[in-house]
């Protein structure tokens, strides 16, 4: 009723206003000179009906004092009938839920991290991924979707149906499942650090990561606290450090085979993957799969020659020298054929020989490359290791460190920017001799996006260039953790110049396991001889870090220990390649300390960068 009332006063004011304004009108204009419109009439005046609804009193609605369901559901009168209408109202939200998923879109990523261009058909559409590579893409939520997946050759990799993808989530599919995923968080401001999450290497599975496959931003907005969940591939990962991130075996041995089966011959790592599956029995059968659909691939024969052994008969070389006959103008069948002769000086004239007659073939530079390194000429085998960097990847990233460390050592210009983009492992071992002041430096004005270990207060990786700067007990100080790299660093930092009796003593009581390799192994024999320690469990140890050349090295050390002329015992290396013996003088100098060669300590700082040796001043 009182709706009615004040629609009616509302017109009723309309209209007043409207008859006002008429009047104002033509009550306040003068007499007009030509003819104008009249005034409209005036509406008829209001009136009471004759007959209307009446409604006398006692005619009202009762008051409800006992109020039925339908009254008390409206109301939510009581735990029932509130129960009720909740009830309905969620059944009325997930109703709408229901229809926006059906109606929404949800994210598929798909990672490519095997070592070869993959053709992905979704649905109908196709996407082409190089190597370790993604892309993103928003897909219609439904039940399943059929994935094929095929090389640039047609070849069939894989088809098969997906698991439902819901709306308003993602799903990834890692091609052949053959690379580890891992997820990170970001944190910004004051948020708190999470340690990445290894999820294995699952072919297709579910995510709920805010950044897909791409780096996440270097800061966000806001001053608060702040995260976000990143979503990573490692297929570019060398294979021991991806299979060491799998706990399950079925995982492992799929991986392996994936990348065996399937990577370019041309990718860094296919001949690590080719290795390791000819070990597997699973896989026994890819290598000559492989070798029957190319013959001439030269990775492949150098792996086939390598299973054969190191001592190689005449009747396992027989089919190589035999293709290089029929082929006389082929390098690489020339430098198979070569290969598998017995090492020997006139095998290395004959190398040297064939990469003059063939200068372009990257092989061929790469023996010879090492040859004249081993012959002590470092400065000619620069060429030959620019060669391999441009035109052999499975041996770029190997001959970019060498170069930079001829670089180092010789004085030659060489674009050493370039070499780090072609080799992460050079561009780690740089980034790990910038000073912490330096890094922020570089960081603040923009040249370079920095890496959380830097600004990580506990991490060893600082205490490498701490020790390269003679700050030993700043960098103790980053030796407290548990982790491999803490024990590497406790090694080096061991055999330093002025190291404490107190470093010496833990770094001595390591397990043979923690922070090894190469260097450090002979750093901590150095040490062994030198404090009188006991060096038998080294010897063990020592036939995995120096292979054959383990009796030359410990010749070397014993002459040294036992007082001989520091250059009648280095003559005992002349058959040590150049990669061994840079770690050699490093022991060489624990041992004798101020009395080591000047030359010594030169090549072991320029040779060496800041996480290969102790600190040795000048």
């Amino acid at each position: 009723m009182c709706g009615h009332l004040s629609a009616l006063r509302m017109v009723a004011l309309e209209r007043l206003l409207a008859v006002e304004a008429l009047l104002a009108l033509h009550a306040g204009t003068p007499e007009p000179t030509e003819p104008t419109e009249p005034m409209p009439a005036a509406l008829a005046p209001s009136s009471v009906a004759s007959d209307y609804v009446r409604f006398p009193y006692g005619a009202e609605r009762p008051l409800q004092l006992r109020p039925g369901w339908w009254a008390r559901f409206q109301r939510a009168d009581g735990f029932l009938p509130g129960a009720a209408r909740l009830a309905l109202a969620g059944g009325i939200v997930l109703a709408v839920l229901c229809v926006g998923s059906l109606s929404g879109e949800s994210r598929l990523a798909i990672y490519n991290g095997l070592g070869l261009p993959v053709e992905v058909k979704l649905d109908g559409a196709t996407f082409t991924l190089q190597p370790y590579s993604s892309l993103v893409r928003d897909v219609a939520p439904q039940r399943r979707h059929h994935i094929v997946s095929r090389n640039e050759q047609g070849q069939l990799l894989e088809e098969f149906d997906t698991e439902e993808v819901g709306s308003f989530s993602g799903a990834v599919y890692n091609v052949g499942g053959a690379a580890v995923l891992v997820e990170s968080t970001a944190s910004y401001g004051s948020a708190a650090q999470v340690p990445p999450r290894i999820l294995g290497a699952p072919r297709w599975s579910s995510t709920n990561a805010d950044i897909l496959f791409s780096r996440p931003p270097d800061k966000v907005s806001g001053n608060s606290s702040n995260t976000r969940s990143v979503l990573a591939g490692l297929g570019e990962l060398e294979p021991e450090q991806q299979l060491a991130l799998l706990t399950d075996a079925a995982e492992r041995t799929r991986v392996i085979g994936w990348h065996a089966r399937w990577d370019d011959t041309l990718q860094p790592h296919t001949a690590d993957w080719l290795e390791l599956a000819a070990r597997d029995t699973a896989h026994a059968g890819i290598l000559a799969q492989r070798l029957k659909a190319s013959p001439r691939d030269v990775v492949l024969l150098r792996i086939q020659q390598d299973l054969a052994g190191p001592e190689r008969s005449a009747a396992v070389c027989a089919p190589y020298q035999a293709s290089a006959a029929r082929e006389p103008d082929n390098g690489d069948l020339q430098y198979i054929a070569l290969r598998c002769s017995q090492a020997s000086p006139e095998l290395s004239r004959q190398f040297l020989a064939a990469s003059r007659t063939w200068p372009d073939n990257p092989w061929l530079a790469y023996v010879a490359a090492y040859t004249r390194l081993d012959s002590g000429d470092l400065v000619a085998a620069i060429p030959e290791l620019q060669l391999v960097v441009k035109k052999l990847p499975p041996k770029a990233e190997e001959a970019a460190v060498l170069l930079a460390r001829l670089q180092r050592y010789t004085g030659q210009s060489i674009d050493l920017a370039a070499l780090r983009e072609v080799s992460p492992r050079l561009n780690t071992m740089l980034m790990l001799e910038r000073s912490p002041e330096d890094a922020k430096m570089m960081r603040l004005t923009g040249m370079d996006a920095g890496e959380a270990w830097q600004a990580d207060s506990e991490s060893p990786l600082p205490g490498y260039s701490l020790m390269a700067r003679g700050d030993l007990d700043a960098a103790d100080k980053r030796t407290l953790g548990h982790d491999w790299q803490s024990a590497h660093l406790l090694r080096m930092l061991a055999g330093s110049d002025g190291a404490s009796s107190d470093v010496i003593r833990r770094a001595l009581a390591l397990p043979q396991d923690q922070g090894s390799d190469p260097g450090t192994h002979l750093v901590s024999l150095a040490l062994a001889m030198k404090t009188g320690a006991d060096t038998a469990p080294y010897m063990d140890t020592g036939k995995v870090m120096l292979g054959i050349y383990q009796p030359k090295v410990m010749a070397f050390l014993e002459q040294l220990r036992r007082g001989a002329n520091p250059a009648t015992a280095e003559a005992s290396l002349s058959a040590v390649p150049l990669a061994v013996r840079m770690y050699v003088y490093s022991a060489g100098i624990i041992l004798l300390g101020d009395k080591a060669p000047p030359a010594w300590r030169i090549a072991s700082r320029r040779m060496l960068f800041a996480s290969e040796r102790p600190y040795f001043h000048s």
